[in-house]
Order: C-alpha cells, then structure tokens, then sequence
C-alpha cells in the first residue's frame, strides 16, 4: 500500500515516465537515445553515466540499502519474477528528500502500479470520476488516484511508503528505477517481497497474517456465492496501524476498508456483515501503513442478518446476534409526520449501534447502547411515507441479543391554567407530547411535580420544533421556564422524554406567571405563587440615574429567586434566599424607563413573599 501521506498525478510519455512532485512542484525525466553495456539490464534511454548504484536484489531476500550521494545521479536494482507474481516494495530508513520510483518488466516496458485498495476506494467513493484529476479528501490525507507506472516517495513520509505492482506478466528480470528529484541526495533501506497469499474458509480455523517485511501486503481468498452475507474479525494485532479490506471477484471492494491499530481493544476490528454480489473468488486484502510490520489474525463468518419485521405499539423483538459481525435489521410501515420511539432493553450485548434507515436505505437517526440499555427518540416526525428499517449492528466482535419496541409517543393537550395533567410513561423508549395553544408575548411556566421516572428531559416546542426552553428534571420535581414570552401565537409542544431505559409517571402544571406592578416607594406588595412552577413578573417605572432597591420580606416560599433586569432584558442585580427577609444590592437605573423584577421559587414550591422597591 501506499504510504497514506499525500500523493501527486503521475502521466506517462511516449517513451518517458514523469512524475509531478507533490511539495516542491518539480519534474523529473528520462533522457532519451541512451544505451547500457554493462551486467546490470537497464531500463530503456538510460545511460550508464548517469548511475551511480546498481545492484541485485531478490524476492523475499534481505533488504538492500540504497545511497545516492552524487545530485543528478540515478540507482537501479534488478530481482527475477515469475509471471503471476504480485511484487510488494517497501522503502524505509528514508533520508532521501524526495524521490521517483518505476519498475520495467524484462521487455524493458514500464510495469503498472497497483494502486491500494484504500487509495482506490477513496479516490472511487461517491459519483467521484476515476481519474487523475480526482482530489478526495479522508480525514488523514488528500489523494489523487493514478494507475500510472511511476510513483514520487518522500522523507516526509514517516520514513516508510510502498509501491506494488499489478501481476508480474511474464517470468525474467524486472528493473526499479531510483531517479532523486532536483538534486536531492540521501539513502533509504528497500525491501522487495512476494504478497503473502492463502485461503481462508468461513466459519474455518482463523488465519495469521504474520507481515514482517516492510511494504508487503497479504491476501487470502474464498469462495462467496451470490447474496452470502460474510463477516470478517481482526485480533491480536501488532501491527502499528493498516486497512483490512474484502475484495470482490471484479476487484472492486465491499465497503469501505476498516481500519485497524495495534491492539485494537477487546475484539481489534471488524468487518460487519457484507452480502456478497456475486459468485466467485473473493479476498481478504491486509495492508499495512508505512513501513509498518507485525501480525494479526483473520476469522471469516458466514454472517447472515437476523431480519423480521415489527409493528408499531403491537409487541416486541428479540434479535439473537451470535456471529462476530453479524447484524440485526427490522422493519416497519411508517406514514410521513408520524412520531416513533424505539425502546431498547434486555441487553446482552457489551456495545451496539442502533439506526433507524429511511425508505431510501439512508440513515436516520441512530444511538450506541450498552447492556444498561436505552431508547432511540428522533427529534423529528418520519420524513416520509413508506419502509424504515431498525438497523442493530454491535461494535466489534460483540455478539449476544437485545429486546427492541417499537412504540407511538404519549398525547394529550394541557390548558395554560388549566388542571394539572397526570402522565404515565410505562414503555422503555417512549416519550410523550403535549400541546397547548399558546399567544404571542404570553410568559408561560411548566410545573413538574408527583415524579417518578429517575431522570427526563423536558423541552419546549415551537410548531414548527423549535427549541424553546428544556431542562433536566430528577423524582424531586422541578419546572420547565422560558426566558422569553411566546414567540408566536399557535400551538406548543411540551415534549417528555425519559432518559435511557427509564419509565415512570409526572404531573405536568402550565400557568402564566403572576403579573403585575410595583410602585416605588409604596408599601410592601404581597405576591401570592399558587401553582407548582410558577414564577412572578413585577414592573415598575424608574428615572434616570434614580437608585433602586428591591427588598424582600415575610418569605413564606422557601429558597427563592428575585432578579431585577433593565427594559432590554439585562440582569441588573440578583439573590437566591431562604430567609424570612433579604435585600438586593441597590442598582442605578439609566434611564427613565420600565424595569422588572422576577420571583422564581426553587423547584416547584408555592407560597407568598412582599416586595418593595424603593428609591434612595
């Protein structure tokens, strides 16, 4: 493979290969009408003059280290081939800034690079051309896909990269072309290998790749009939860091290649279930980074999804997962607009990815669970009428069985000082939405109270559902309240949803704060909290630069909250008391203008205090 550090366009001559230099934008090329009469078989219009190392290298053999002290001076290497053959070349050590590689078959023909099948894929993905001229971008390098002959290697490389070749076409002696760009000098170690090759069976003994030469790949086969649905599990990885691929019998990949480090975790990588296009000869490409070398060990499955349907509000499913890789995928009938829930409990599985797929196959909405279990509650209605697909996939090699419901959210109307509203969520993933008619510039606050559910988050919604307000709310109670008065007159969603696997009941109380106005200088205003979550507004006209103070007295709410704020909405000054009486910091007001004061008692305590202001 390819060193993954950026690569440049390569184009071939009539003749002549050139390769475009990646960071310093420079061109190297092959002098023509030239001749050779030495031992070492040159590649064609190259002169003996213009090398300074030859040497034999052979397959599978001891590397061979490459100095190039001389600028302007070429290196060639020979090693026999037999036709079949797939050549892995591996460069480590690399000292030499910058540097062209190409291999000449013994026809004295430039021999094709086999481009990775990570670089061949990330220059292929999506409606990407193949071409040239294809930049693609993955989060650790920017690629452009070539099948040309040469390839430029780089110091900057971590001091390690690879070329291979497609297969040897016939049995001789093949030549590689060292030519340094500019005038660069330096050395680098170069190791040429045979690909490791071998079957591997599904559900068979477990295969070890052992890649202790630098640059070599490994590639073992099977045979897949069409619509088999394979798996693929990595373990005991040494290697610092690759791709694992599967190959198809065409040479195009199953999905995107998985990548892998040393260790891995419990169970290294997986490749999770891949149906198979078509029969024939497929395989499982190894490829190291860099200069990379260790071991790891290969186990294929035959991995068929656990599939079914479920029913929405109408019983559950159980999927047994017992294959490394193996998936689960559900489906059911949903109408555009319509809500859902999945409830996801009796979990076995140590980590599992839970999706939701549109008609279309594309993702949804999707969660990770553990054996705790959890819920997957979209934010959003289904986008449109037709199959969605519940998708289980656990991570890594984990297998072992989850319990999924697929359920409708709770409904009901509350009335803005309306009688409270009791509510019962008794399924696990389950939410409830409750709407009221609401009018533009109302202050409105949700009293939470009679909880029993451990944890939810409760939200308040626009129509079209927008984020208003939310808060977490715990069995002691509490209340939902917004910073600002109704945006819109129309209709308000107050959305329940409980955290994970938790279930329980909540009493839901929505009022409009007590309002009214304050008087400076008058006589302490007595201000009356009756409904659970209800707060106070209390407005009083100031001149400017007059100096204001808010006094509380014969606090009969507990822990309380008094705020005064400017008449564009700044806090001013503030204090959380429990006392009978407390006095804010006096604050001076800078103009002539309304202020107001809050009365926000904690949770969902009710009760009276007495404001004042006065002036000083």
């Amino acid at each position: 493979m390819d060193s993954l550090w950026p690569w440049v366009k390569c184009r071939v001559r009539v003749a002549t290969i050139t390769a475009v230099l990646g960071s310093a934008g420079l061109i190297s090329s092959i002098a023509t009408d030239r001749s050779y009469a030495g031992d070492t078989p040159l590649p064609p219009d190259i002169a003996a003059a213009d090398i300074e190392y030859n040497e034999r290298i052979a397959v599978n053999g001891d590397p061979v280290m490459v100095k190039i002290a001389t600028p302007n001076k070429n290196g060639v290497l020979v090693f026999d081939g037999t036709a079949g053959q797939r050549i892995n070349i591996g460069f480590s050590g690399v000292t030499l800034t910058q540097f062209y590689v190409a291999v000449y078959r013994p026809d004295g023909g430039a021999m094709p690079r086999h481009v990775s099948a990570v670089k061949n894929y990330y220059a292929t993905m999506g409606e990407r051309a193949r071409s040239t001229q294809t930049a693609v971008h993955t989060s650790m390098a920017a690629y452009q896909f070539s099948t040309d002959s040469a390839a430029t290697i780089s110091s900057s490389e971590m001091n390690g990269a690879s070329v291979d070749l497609e297969e040897l076409p016939a049995t001789g002696t093949y030549t590689i072309l060292i030519d340094p760009l500019s005038t660069y000098t330096g050395s680098f170690k170069i190791t040429v290998s045979g690909e490791l090759s071998g079957n591997i069976i599904p559900h068979g003994s477990a295969v070890v790749a052992n890649i202790n030469r630098t640059g070599q790949k490994a590639r073992y086969t099977f045979s897949g009939e069409s619509g088999q649905t394979v798996s693929l599990q990595l373990s005991e990885v040494t290697i610092r860091s690759g791709y694992v691929s599967l190959v198809a019998p065409d040479g195009s990949l199953l999905g995107k290649p998985i990548s892998f480090v040393s260790g891995g975790g419990v169970g290294g990588a997986m490749i999770p279930g891949q149906v198979l296009p078509a029969s024939g000869t497929y395989a499982v490409l190894v490829e190291s980074d860099l200069s990379y070398t260790g071991k790891l060990k290969l186990a294929l499955y035959n991995a068929p999804d656990v599939t079914g349907t479920i029913m929405i509000d109408q019983g559950n499913v159980t999927p047994k997962l017992t294959v490394p890789g193996q998936r689960a995928r559900y489906t059911f009938n949903g109408t555009e607009g319509q809500w859902v829930n999945v409830g996801l409990t009796k979990v076995s599985i140590p980590m599992t990815t839970v999706a939701i797929l549109k008609p279309d196959g594309s993702k949804w909405e999707s969660t990770t669970v553990g054996p705790s279990g959890g819920s997957l509650d979209p934010l959003t209605a289904l986008p449109a009428t037709g199959t969605y697909t519940i998708a289980v996939e656990p991570v890594s090699n984990y297998t072992g069985s989850m319990t999924i419901d697929l359920s409708s959210p709770l409904t009901g109307t509350i009335a803005i000082d309306g009688a409270s509203v009791p509510v019962n969520v008794n399924k696990v993933g389950q939410t409830a939405r409750y709407t009221f008619n609401g009018k533009e510039g109302q202050w409105v606050n949700l009293g939470l109270t009679s909880v029993s559910i451990t944890s939810s988050a409760v939200t308040l919604l626009t129509s079209d559902g927008t984020i208003l307000a939310s808060t977490a709310v715990g069995t002691a109670g509490g209340a939902l309240e917004d910073q600002h008065p109704l945006p819109t007159t129309g209709t308000y969603t107050v959305l329940i949803d409980p955290v994970g696997s938790y279930t329980g009941k909540m009493t839901l109380t929505l009022s409009t704060e007590v309002a009214d106005s304050l008087k400076l200088n008058a006589a302490p205003r007595p201000i009356t909290v009756s409904r659970p979550g209800q707060n106070g507004r209390y407005t009083f006209t100031g001149a400017t630069n007059q100096q204001a103070m808010i006094k509380v007295t014969n606090n009969k709410l507990g822990s309380v909250t008094v705020n005064v704020y400017s008449p564009n909405g700044i806090l001013l000054a503030g204090m959380t008391g429990s006392e009978s009486s407390f006095t804010l910091n006096p604050v001076t007001l800078a103009s002539a203008d309304t202020y107001t004061v809050t009365v926000n008692p904690a949770l969902t305590e009710t009760g009276s205090i007495q404001l004042q202001v006065s002036s000083q």
